[in-house]
């Protein structure tokens, strides 16, 4: 059965084997979820340094300013969201389990760790004088 999910950016690990303002990933695909020059940001989560895309190929993704080393955790936004099929796009896809139900959503779809269905927002207590 396939599963069609959106999604608005990606994430990973450097792959790279050498330090540099760029990662590299074999199996990312990057140009086939849409990243761009100029419109797609690259962060890297553990500096907290981001910038604009400034190259992109299949397997990697430079900006001018964003060191890597390898190993390390990166996310490179998209600039318009990417309907994944999966399996015929072959990427890992992370869900995150809702809190109280348990069933697995993509993290854009929760709403402090609960799906829209479990997610039951704090109402306003009426206190009686």
């Amino acid at each position: 059965m396939k599963s069609h999910l959106q999604i608005d950016e990606l994430t990973g690990m450097n792959c790279s084997p050498v330090a540099g303002e760029f990662i590299m990933e074999n199996d990312a695909k990057f140009l086939r979820a849409g990243v761009t020059i100029g419109s797609s940001v690259l962060y890297n989560m553990e500096t907290g340094i981001s910038g604009t895309v400034t190259g992109v190929t299949e397997t990697k993704v430079e900006a001018t300013g964003v060191p890597f080393e390898p190993g390390q955790p990166y996310i490179v936004s998209l600039p318009n969201d990417w309907i994944v099929t999966d399996p015929a796009d072959n990427i890992p896809i992370v869900d995150i389990e809702c809190k109280r139900c348990g069933f697995s959503f993509p993290k854009k779809k929760l709403v402090e760790g609960y799906c829209k269905d479990c997610y039951d927002p704090p109402r306003p207590t009426r206190i009686e004088r």
